[in-house]
């Protein structure tokens, strides 16, 4: 709470940070993988592909299983399949909403710097609440770089206003918290996955594991 009411701006990753989407996206990769009739080792996927942009995940995909087809074709695949989820099965964590009301009440800006696309801002539809509080919203995609880089965040920090140390960044993975880190500001753990928690711990300024510890 201290590190963020220093702040002017909070820069959110979105998928297992803001947003419980990380099963969603694993019934995803289950269904592309069945559809080829590839056997593939889901955590070994989730680590290599860890930061990247869809782009740069379909390419990875593509190159690994030496597929006869596009990244544009694929990524179209898995966005269609993960927009019939959007709309059931991916919600915001457990207080999520009410934090995000607590900090533009408070007067500090936020955005959100994620490795997936655009279209995935269209889930604050169901929020609209917080929706019009969201002053940015960036892709990997629109740098052209994946996580570790800063990139995205030095891009969000931009389009917010601010200087990015004026700003702390809530991240979930570790190649989320080193590119944080890279930005040179402060970072949040959001602690949502207990996966590598030592690690994840030791790359962070302080770390929650929900919402409701921030909530005043």
């Amino acid at each position: 709470k201290e590190i963020i009411s220093s702040k002017k701006a909070v820069i959110f990753d979105f998928d297992g940070t803001l947003v419980d989407s990380l099963k969603a996206w694993e019934k995803v990769d289950v269904k592309f993988f069945s559809k080829r009739k590839l056997q593939y080792d889901q955590q070994d996927y989730f680590n290599a592909i860890m930061g990247l942009s869809l782009t740069s995940t379909a390419q990875y995909t593509i190159d690994k299983y030496n597929l006869n087809e596009k990244p544009e074709d694929i990524v179209n695949e898995w966005h269609d399949d993960f927009e019939m989820m959007f709309r059931t099965e991916i919600t915001l964590f457990p207080f999520v909403e009410e934090f995000l009301l607590q900090l533009a009440e408070s007067g500090i800006v936020f955005g959100i710097a994620t490795a997936g696309p655009q279209k995935m801002f269209q889930l604050f539809d169901r929020y609209p609440k917080i929706k019009s509080h969201i002053k940015a919203f960036v892709s990997c995609d629109d740098v052209k770089e994946n996580k570790p880089s800063p990139a995205v965040y030095l891009e969000c920090a931009k389009r917010l206003g601010f200087d990015i140390q004026e700003c702390c960044i809530f991240e979930d993975t570790l190649v989320g918290l080193e590119g944080a880190r890279a930005a040179g500001c402060e970072v949040i753990l959001a602690l949502t996955d207990q996966k590598k928690r030592e690690q994840k711990i030791a790359l962070c300024d302080s770390y929650f594991e929900d919402y409701k510890e921030l909530i005043d």
